[in-house]
């Protein structure tokens, strides 16, 4: 016992200097600081002997704390020592890997603040351990010694002790308390590293009142992870998290065949969790249900292919968006063409067509946010007031001058831009108005439907605030509020799709012709229809169906617009409709029932009139007094669902609802978190991976500070880190694998940093050399530089878009409503379109342009005659008799004599001919008067009216 007093004497003692040593090794870093950064100006001599003074004690300071380090250490050690001979105590009994001394370990707190480190500035293992070595440089202003430092393996070491750690008290905590319902989601595909089956698991957590996520493995722990090995592969894992196969109340995946169908991997789950388990587990009503966004993805999909066939939307948007983005890299140029030619906003281009989004189809949003987009730009500009819509201008603009070239000492390539054929397609599209019609449906079956069902997906659930995908018992209400509206848009289009439908009854007037036809009106009109129908056909297939059964229209207590009525009509399928009305006697009046309220009221006769209701209520115990008395007093409006207002049935909502997913959009996150993590460390092993990755998901709420890396790691050698750290003092510097080579990168930063001017820095001199002077002038050239190209790229254009070299006039510039022949015509909705790798409308418009000059080279070869007219019948009598007088032979016309004989033979010669000329012009003039003899009235240039008034003036 006294050796023991002495011991923590002695350490109390000890610990005090080293505090009141490291607050002073504090002062004198300030004040060695303050001294360096005086002034620009050389320092004096008194300065500098002050300088030297200070760091002359700042250096006994850093050996006397080494000094003491030690000597705590040692104390610590004897300690420990002391403690395991007698046998008793646990203050000193654990023991923790040593680094590369006795005074330096780490523990688990250190390896904690490693991970975090490495995750949340998105760090590899080598990038992390290179920090530490320069958080301590900046914050000691010395070099750091081999003591303070770490290494990629200690990084590494940190997320595998401390993962499997925390594994193993999760799975003792779980089968310490069993009969927990849990639900599984997973998606098998072609990861990173070969196939992998990504999961998730689901369970409530009583210390925070609301169901959680558990990520599963994202290594190939189990050999094959192929979608056919996926019932294998997810039992294992509710093995390894310790999870037991009774408890599975939901297993939810995408709508593949060979997973989400009848005989798939994830009924076989449910089978084989089902053997050997009792009559009343959770796994014997578990469900395999597929994910509500992949079902309403299907019905865009169809619906669009079914009303434009083929990916025709996406395939002119990706044109677009690859001729103007700035990804495209002609950004610059077309945007100078859009303010300095057709004087519009700069800013207009820069939102509208500069900062687009890559569209496809497989993100229904992003195509829908550039369509948006786009659809802002079919107006006309105030400012302009010749012309059409702005798209329009900009695109007849682009035509016209890109017939030139960017580069006048080359005007061989004038016509060549690569994105020349691109516009004209565009062109073509927008003129063609299919194109900007698509558009406006798209964005009007968003913003009525699509949006609101996605930000429902993506946002807390209304009862509970649950995340990540926890509105299982909400999604009876958001498939039947889809199937009300399209029920609404197949009975009144025209209120579905407002500004479609306001679109196509406007004119489209363009060179004195009509655009918008009754027929191609008619044809838009029946493409719009055929797209909702498809939509409508595909939600009862897959979400109608899905998110429909008894389980779920009981979800509906939970909702703040339906409860009330959901809990009397199930009280009336109970056979309580007596009890109902007794209670509700002159009580509030029951919610307002509207196309939702009716459609959940058929769903549930039409689930009681198959049974499946009332299987459901025996399950639940709904049937019981105690929960009949909580669904009259929810009935009659005296209170809402609430975990105090109504126990018994929050209970069993918990157990069948609250922990099941509706969504897989968390577990399709995880597959890119996974790739980030193997392209940073591509050496690491899979067990490494694992850790990481599970790691990570944990701190979901700090991800969104997070930043990606794309640094690389390796594994290190072979050697021990001591027999690195000798060996790499001889080597060159080539990186910071070592802590050797780590150390001469620290003494390089801190030279580097102490060579800074600081008045430099912080004042703004009259020469323009102070740092906010110097990035001004930076920027301003920059942004100078930037302009100068583009304008001098389309003053070529200007330059070479009307004549060639040779001074020869180009052909005329093509405009949106000639390239409109250059489309092929759209399919017949409901057509289908087989599908390619290529883009079919460029595919289409490249056989439209062969087939146009087709054309032109006979239009050539067999010029029409224009003189010719349709002729009236009156005008080809009189043409028939005027031609045949003109076959009759006529008189020969007698010659005067001339008054006088040229004097030479030449111009006697000169005379004859003269005379010859004047004969012939005069017989041509006579055989055109025969020809075209006859008024104007006698020809018709396709006018009706015309033909009519000589009707008349013949009778």
């Amino acid at each position: 016992a006294a050796g023991a007093e002495e011991l923590r004497t002695a350490l109390a003692s000890v610990s005090e200097q080293l505090a009141a040593a490291k607050s002073k090794i504090r002062s004198l870093e300030t004040k060695a600081g303050i001294a360096r950064s005086k002034a620009a100006e050389p320092p004096s001599l008194a300065s500098r002997e002050g300088a030297r003074s200070l760091e002359a004690r700042l250096q006994d300071a850093l050996a006397r704390i080494e000094t003491l380090e030690q000597e705590l250490a040692s104390h610590r050690g004897r300690g420990k020592r002391e403690a395991a001979g007698r046998g008793g105590g646990t203050e000193y009994t654990v023991s923790f890997k040593k680094l590369k001394s006795d005074d330096y370990r780490l523990d688990p707190f250190v390896q904690n603040m490693l991970r975090r480190l490495c995750e949340c500035c998105n760090m590899t293992f080598e990038a992390a351990a290179m920090a530490n070595d320069l958080v301590i440089a900046m914050h000691t202003r010395s070099e750091v010694t081999a003591v303070m430092q770490i290494n990629a393996t200690n990084v590494k070491n940190a997320y595998v002790r401390l993962g499997c750690l925390d594994d193993f008290e999760e799975k003792q905590a779980r089968r310490a308390a069993p009969g927990k319902p849990f639900a599984n989601a997973s998606d098998a595909g072609n990861k990173e590293g070969g196939e992998k089956q990504m999961m998730m698991f689901s369970e409530w957590d009583d210390t925070v009142g609301e169901p959680v996520l558990v990520p599963g493995s994202a290594a190939a722990l189990s050999g094959d992870q192929s979608a056919k090995n996926g019932s294998d592969v997810i039992l294992a894992e509710i093995e390894r998290r310790g999870y037991s196969r009774t408890d599975l109340a939901q297993t939810l995946s995408d709508g593949a065949l060979p997973v989400a169908g009848e005989r798939g991997e994830m009924q076989r789950v449910i089978d084989r969790c089902r053997e050997g388990s009792p009559v009343d587990a959770p796994v014997q009503r578990a469900v395999k249900e597929t994910c509500a966004i992949h079902g309403k993805a299907l019905e865009e999909k169809h619906g669009l292919e079914a009303g434009y066939p083929g990916t025709y939307l996406c395939e002119l948007t990706r044109l677009v968006w690859e001729c103007f983005s700035v990804r495209g890299g002609n950004s610059a140029l077309f945007r100078r063409i859009w303010t300095a030619e057709c004087g519009l906003p700069g800013k207009f281009y820069d939102h509208f067509l500069g900062s687009l989004p890559e569209p496809t189809e497989s993100k229904w949003q992003i195509l829908y946010e550039v369509c948006r987009r786009l659809t802002m730009l079919c107006v006309k500009h105030p400012a302009v007031l010749v012309g059409g819509w702005m798209i329009e201008d900009f695109l007849n603009r682009c035509l016209s001058l890109l017939r030139g070239t960017v580069d006048t000492a080359m005007p061989q390539k004038a016509g060549q831009h690569g994105c020349r054929d691109k516009i004209e397609i565009i062109a073509g599209a927008v003129g063609e108005r299919d194109f900007v019609a698509a558009m406006f449906m798209l964005v009007d079956l968003w913003e009525e439907n699509f949006a609101s069902f996605h930000k429902a997906m993506r946002s807390p659930s209304e009862f509970g605030g649950f995340k990540h995908g926890h509105i299982r018992h909400e999604m009876a209400v958001h498939s039947l509020g889809d199937l009300a509206y399209y029920d609404a848009a197949v009975e009144d289009p025209k209120k579905a799709l407002p500004s479609f439908f306001k679109f196509i009854e406007s004119s489209h007037r363009r060179g004195f012709a009509e655009v918008m036809t009754d027929t191609k009106r008619k044809d838009l009109i029946k493409r719009a229809i055929k797209c909702i129908e498809v939509m409508r056909e595909q939600h009862i297939k897959w979400n109608g169906t899905t998110w429909t059964h008894a389980r779920h229209l009981l979800g509906a207590l939970t909702s703040s617009s339906y409860g009330q009525l959901t809990a009397g009509w199930v009280l009336e399928q109970l056979g309580e409709g007596a009890a109902l009305a007794s209670a509700r006697g002159a009580g509030p009046t029951p919610q307002a029932r509207d196309a939702v309220g009716e459609l959940l009221r058929a769903k549930l006769l039409e689930r009681e009139a198959d049974g499946e209701l009332a299987a459901e209520a025996a399950a639940w115990g709904l049937t019981r007094p105690a929960v009949i008395g909580e669904l009259l007093t929810m009935a009659t409006g005296e209170k809402t669902f609430s975990e105090s207002a109504t126990p018994l049935l929050f209970t069993e909502m918990t157990k069948r609802l609250f922990i099941g997913l509706a969504t897989n959009l968390y577990l399709e996150s995880t597959v890119s978190v996974l790739t980030l993590l193997v392209k940073r460390h591509p050496q690491a092993h899979s067990l490494t991976i694992n850790h990481v990755f599970r790691f990570r998901m944990k701190l979901e709420d700090e991800r969104a500070a997070l930043q990606a890396a794309g640094m690389r790691a390796s594994c290190g050698g072979a050697l021990r880190a001591a027999a690195q750290f000798e060996a790499a003092r001889k080597a060159p510097l080539k990186g910071h694998r070592n802590l050797a080579q780590r150390q001469e990168l620290v003494r390089r930063s801190l030279a580097q940093a102490s060579s800074y001017v600081y008045a430099r820095f912080f004042s703004r001199p009259k020469d323009g050399s102070g740092v906010a002077q110097l990035v001004a002038a930076e920027r301003a050239a920059h942004d100078k530089a930037q302009a100068a190209l583009p304008e001098a790229k389309v003053d070529a254009l200007k330059a070479t878009c009307f004549c060639g070299p040779t001074g020869r006039r180009r052909k005329a510039a093509q405009t949106t409503q000639t390239c409109r022949g250059v489309l092929q015509p759209l399919a017949a909705p409901g057509a289908k379109v087989a599908a390619s790798r290529f883009n079919r409308v460029k595919a289409g418009a490249k056989e439209g342009k062969k087939a146009q000059r087709e054309r032109e080279r006979e239009r050539r070869a067999h010029p029409p005659n224009r003189r010719k007219k349709r002729i009236t019948e009156r005008g080809r009598n009189k043409l028939i008799e005027k031609s045949d007088a003109a076959r009759r032979p006529k008189p020969a016309k007698a010659r005067a004599a001339p008054t006088r004989l040229p004097s030479s033979r030449k111009a006697a010669a000169a005379a004859t001919q003269k005379a010859a000329a004047a004969a012939g012009s005069d017989s041509e003039s006579d055989a055109e008067g025969s020809d075209g003899g006859g008024s104007d009235s006698d020809f018709s240039d396709d006018n009706s009216d015309s033909e009519e008034e000589e009707g008349e003036e013949e009778e």
